[in-house]
């Protein structure tokens, strides 16, 4: 369990308890229009944090007896504010005070009682609505009053705190999803509300379930100089606040050649959770709290960019499903390392790349410029959507439409000094600075040896693309060693099979990751994960026609923002290729190399869908997609 062992303590569940909430806040805030509404938001996220640090000081503090009166006063002026709200008719701020009383009452155990009284003055809000009809009336109450007698008696008869915590965030989705459908928003926004919500706790429970080091890329147990992984970096700079200072060219396979900017999250994350008393190595499984923000944190980023393409009905909802529950971002958000942040970054790159072409302020040129340079500072591949950003730079710049290349270079040189001079020294100070101190080249990446048992050197390239002579109905899960060629799993034998073939690892790899052990499922887990694997394809090659159709037919506004996903898809496509024969390996065939092309794909399937989509087209999309979303999450609550 991540970072919420018994041993650990309840205190150690906090930081999960305080970023679900911030995560939660963060994509309330985007579904609102108004300035006011974004400003409330922003205080809820303070008072938040407040109220987090003040239970966090307070449980450390005090003693037992008068902790427990400490929390009970809470609860009561929780409930006083609900009450007070009520009467002043303020609808969202109930709710969330009454959720807060529910939250108090499941993490600190004042029974079912008071859990049920914060429910009934929820259940008594949203029955204050008049425009709501009668089922939607009795649905609401019966999930509040049902979720606040069952989560409680769960929690106590836990022998760990994961079950309790991970019903507290059940309960906090299904309260904002109530908030968001009662409060009268259309069909669609309370249906993009519910599936954040279920992509958080899908993301949520995947880190309560895996402990360090399980299904980690370049981590190991210890953290000892003479294994330079990831969480060998993380802790060298907890521990001494500067870079590590040995030469990380030609160093093995040490991780420290990565530019630091994760890594310094990463401690500090750390260090402010044993500032507050938090045990150290509940402190560093932590981090996946801090990982799992930035994987919902995507579900956003992407939601605004969907928004920006005038997305909706079932081409929204469609592109919206493929970032909720996408195994990948599960695997995602319990893992520490610095592909998520970097990811993210990508993410917020693309979206600001498509405002800046419609707007180029300032505003929209810093934020690309940091978004940009954040990616770089957090892995060098970072760079490659500057190429996309690069043509779309360019195509504003000989828009003839807008007077042409000198009318807007004289409008537009000011803002390109401004994106060199924040974006340029943030992606290039650490490739420089290795290269100056150690002789570190450009774009350096450790290779593994020759004689390493993932060495796939000896495959033809239509082999290595194809997968041809492994592909079996079951061969379907990723094989890394240990394996047969069917899938099946060698014990004691170490010269098992690995997988060669990019495009079967593609799916494989993105669906399941890389270490899934297929010894954790039986018989219904397989047939799910043929009916992902299957759905995945399918959908694979919709949204490729989508990228082809969509590119070629694009004009308008909206011609340059197409063509630029369009161009760093296939810059990205075209570098992980010739990544994976430049080191031919089985570990460098990883999808998650690639996961901005699962957000490229999502647009145009959604753009596609709405515009040119026919019926049936949408109906088979929508379809596959819930069979997809489906098949995903049960697999993956089954088999972790």
């Amino acid at each position: 369990m991540a970072g919420i062992n018994g041993q650990f303590g309840f205190v150690s569940v906090l930081p999960a308890v305080v970023l679900t909430a911030l995560t939660l806040s963060v994509f309330i805030g985007f579904l609102r229009e108004s300035s006011e509404g974004k400003a409330k938001t922003a205080l809820y996220i303070g008072g938040g944090f407040a109220a987090a640090f003040l239970c966090w000081r307070g449980l450390l503090l005090l003693s037992e007896i008068w902790f427990d009166l400490c929390m009970l006063l809470m609860g009561v002026a929780a409930i006083a504010l609900c009450l007070y709200f009520y009467i002043k008719k303020r609808f969202l701020s109930t709710a969330l005070c009454a959720v807060a009383v529910l939250a108090l009452c499941l993490a600190f155990g004042f029974g079912i009682l008071i859990c049920v009284i914060g429910a009934l003055v929820f259940a008594l809000t949203i029955l204050s609505d008049t425009e709501i009809s009668l089922i939607r009336r009795c649905v609401a109450t019966a999930v509040m009053a049902l979720t606040a007698v069952t989560v409680p008696m769960v929690y106590s008869e836990a022998a760990e705190a994961a079950g309790g915590v991970f019903s507290a965030g059940v309960l906090l989705c299904v309260g904002g999803c109530l908030v968001a459908l009662i409060r009268g928003r259309d069909r669609v926004t309370s249906i993009i509300a519910l599936m954040f919500g279920l992509g958080l706790v899908m993301r949520l429970g995947y880190v309560f379930d895996v402990a360090l080091p399980s299904n980690q890329h370049d981590v190991f147990s210890v953290f000892t100089p003479e294994y330079p992984r990831h969480n060998t970096y993380i802790m060298h700079i907890y521990n001494n606040w500067s870079l590590p200072t040995e030469n990380v060219y030609n160093a093995g396979l040490s991780q420290y050649y990565h530019p630091p900017l994760y890594h310094f999250i990463a401690a500090l994350w750390m260090k402010a959770q044993t500032l507050c008393g938090i045990e150290l190595y509940a402190a560093y499984e932590n981090i996946q709290y801090f990982t799992m923000f930035c994987s919902a944190a995507m579900m956003t980023v992407a939601y605004k960019l969907f928004c920006e393409f005038k997305l909706k009905g079932v081409a929204l909802c469609t592109a919206f499903a493929v970032i909720a529950f996408h195994p990948t971002f599960y695997i995602f958000a319990g893992s520490v390392n610095n592909d998520p942040l970097t990811t993210l970054f990508i993410f917020l790159a693309i979206l600001y790349t498509v405002r800046w072409y419609k707007t180029p302020s300032y505003k929209n040129t810093l934020l690309l410029a940091v978004s940009i340079g954040g990616a770089m500072m957090t892995k060098l591949s970072g760079a490659m959507v500057a190429v996309g950003t690069a043509y779309v730079m360019l195509a504003k710049l000989f828009d003839t439409k807008t007077g042409g290349f000198f009318e807007n270079l004289k409008s537009l040189w000011k803002r390109f000094l401004a994106f060199g001079a924040v974006c340029f020294p943030m992606g290039l100070w650490w490739p420089i600075r290795c290269y100056v101190l150690y002789g570190m080249p450009l774009g350096y990446v450790p290779a593994l040896s020759v004689n390493n048992v993932q060495y796939l050197g000896e495959y033809s390239i239509f082999e290595r693309l194809t997968g041809i002579g492994s592909l079996s109905f079951s061969n379907m899960y990723p094989n890394v060693g240990g394996t047969t060629v069917d899938g099946g799993f060698v014990t004691g034998d170490s010269s098992g099979f690995f997988d060669y073939g990019i495009g079967p690892y593609i799916v494989k790899s993105s669906l399941f990751g890389e270490y899934f052990m297929k010894t954790n499922v039986g018989g219904f887990q397989n047939l799910l994960a043929y009916v992902m694997v299957f759905s995945a394809i399918v959908l694979i090659g919709i949204s490729l026609y989508a990228i082809i159709k969509c590119t070629i037919s694009a004009d308008g506004k909206y011609k340059v923002p197409i063509r630029f996903m369009a161009v760093y898809y296939l810059v990205l496509l075209g570098s992980y290729i010739l990544f994976c024969f430049g080191y031919p390996h089985t570990c460098t065939m990883d999808f998650r190399y690639i996961v901005p092309t699962l957000l490229i794909g999502a647009v145009f399937t959604g753009i596609y869908l709405n515009t040119e989509g026919k019926r049936v087209i949408k109906t088979t999309t929508l379809a596959l997609t819930v069979l997809f979303s489906l098949s995903s999450g049960v697999f993956y609550l089954l088999s972790y």
